[in-house]
């Protein structure tokens, strides 16, 4: 109805605090800013360098000189990093990221504990990424996680200790997940699982600790242990059509007291 106008301030405005160079294996050619509005932001163009002691930025905000704290991190489009291994561990203040990068393939620890994160960062373009191990563990707030890529093989502990996470991300095209050893392990608030990976093979502590899950999904038949898989999901009340091939089913259901009904 164009009888209906709608004005937005938007303050764009921005001055740079401090830099650093992370290019690799040029480190001049992309740089980490830290803006005055508490914004990190990559620019630059390659990729990016992996740290060995901590990552400069985060020892920025903890210096009593500078005491700036990052709310939300940028990529430009140029800025082609292929890992973001620990990038943002322990970043207690950081509230916001929006676009990974495509061409990210390991993201591991990438955001652990970084508990003020309310929305997972938007990961679906990223057709190389492949190991998301304890990427979000700790994360006790967040609320929304966007669906897992096709290429995913490794999710071991990615959402453990997720406490405010109702509902598991998307996992209908993550066919290529294997490993997701402890991967919702201790979400108590998780009642709601859409599926699982088609391929999956190890589950061991999967569901562990998920007291609020009330539904157990379909078991794929490639699974080669689910030990503690369902272990502490007190409200678990069953499923039907549950299958697996072999292995490992020690304390699946240890803690359950609903019936529950599987068949091999």
């Amino acid at each position: 109805d164009k009888s209906y106008t709608c004005k937005s301030e938007v303050h764009a405005k921005r001055d740079a605090i401090i830099s650093y160079e992370c290019g690799f294996p040029n480190k001049e050619d992309v740089k980490a800013v830290i803006y005055d509005n508490g914004e990190l932001c990559f620019e630059g163009s390659g990729d990016i360098v992996s740290y060995q002691n901590g990552y400069p930025w985060i020892k920025y905000t903890n210096d009593e000189e500078c005491p700036l704290p990052i709310t939300s991190v940028t990529f430009e489009e140029t800025v082609t990093p292929q890992s973001l291994d620990y990038y943002f561990e322990n970043m207690t203040t950081l509230e916001y990221c929006g676009r990974i990068p495509e061409s990210t393939m390991f993201m591991v620890g990438t955001f652990m504990n970084c508990t003020e994160l309310k929305n997972g960062a938007n990961w679906t373009q990223c057709k190389n990424l492949t190991n998301i191990t304890s990427c979000y563990q700790g994360c006790n707030n967040i609320l929304y996680i966007p669906a897992i890529p096709q290429y995913v093989k490794v999710a071991d502990y990615c959402f453990m200790d997720c406490w405010f996470l109702n509902e598991a991300p998307d996992m209908q095209y993550a066919v290529s997940i294997e490993s997701a050893t402890g991967m919702f392990m201790n979400c108590t608030r998780l009642n709601d699982i859409l599926s699982l990976p088609i391929n999956l093979g190890y589950a061991k502590d999967m569901f562990n600790g998920c007291i609020n899950l009330q539904e157990m999904p379909e078991i794929p038949g490639n699974v080669v242990t689910m030990s503690n898989m369902f272990n502490g999901c007190t409200n678990l009340v069953g499923g039907s059509g549950v299958s697996y091939s072999s292995g490992n089913i020690n304390s699946t259901y240890a803690t359950t007291d609903k019936y529950l009904t599987f068949e091999r």
